[in-house]
């Protein structure tokens, strides 16, 4: 289910706020629109609010987003492996078939790394995509590579609460996956939360953040 920026102007108008469905998709320029305007959106099960008496907000008649015809890899999120990693890839390409994800086109070896981290991380800085998943065989190199770019909010997966968590309360934008010992239900049980649209993050944690950044 696909909402348009439009679709979201009449539910916040209507009702001074905007509830979705867990699996609703924004277009670009809604996105756009949130970011810019700070909105914090809610999510529920069923359908979003009604706009008006009686009238139902519908989803958008695409089904895909609306981006330009020449970015044909465009996507949400972008994923890239270190090495063959079975289960937690078929939890991947599993996830893709509902929520916009693309694979980064490198080869899966750990010299690589940090070639991944670069490409998710100009992506998300130029609002190209909302974050990554890189699914390596130990994190810690990833996560302090990834540490340092600005752009990035990285997460390791240690469990579905601790995604949960880092994605809505801190905005975390890659999560690090450690894949052998995971089976295919475990990756992409991590994945589920992840992927999910975002809500604006909080004043208090860009607040925090900050006071962090002039520590050095």
């Amino acid at each position: 289910m696909i909402y348009t920026q439009r679709q979201l102007e009449d539910l916040l108008k209507a009702h001074g706020r905007i509830i979705l469905p867990y699996r609703a998709r924004l277009t670009p320029l809604a996105k756009d629109w949130i970011r810019q305007r700070r909105i914090a959106v809610g999510y529920g099960d069923g359908l979003a609010e009604s706009s008006s008496a009686g009238a139902t907000v519908q989803p958008a008649a695409a089904t895909i987003d609306q981006r330009s015809a020449g970015d044909m890899h465009a996507a949400d999120f972008y994923w890239w492996c270190d090495s063959p990693c079975g289960a937690t890839k078929a939890a991947l390409v599993a996830q893709a078939r509902d929520a916009n994800m693309s694979a980064i086109d490198l080869p899966a070896d750990p010299k690589n790394s940090a070639a991944a981290i670069a490409r998710i991380a100009r992506a998300v800085k130029s609002g190209g995509c909302i974050g990554g998943i890189i699914v390596v065989e130990r994190a810690a190199r990833t996560t302090i590579l990834a540490g340092r770019c600005r752009a990035l909010l990285p997460i390791v997966g240690t469990s579905r609460q601790t995604v949960e968590e880092g994605v809505n309360e801190l905005g975390a934008n890659l999560l690090i996956i450690e894949h052998p010992k995971l089976m295919m239900h475990q990756a992409r049980n991590l994945m589920i939360p992840f992927v999910r649209p975002r809500v604006a993050l909080a004043d208090s944690a860009r607040q925090t953040f900050a006071e962090l950044e002039s520590c050095g």
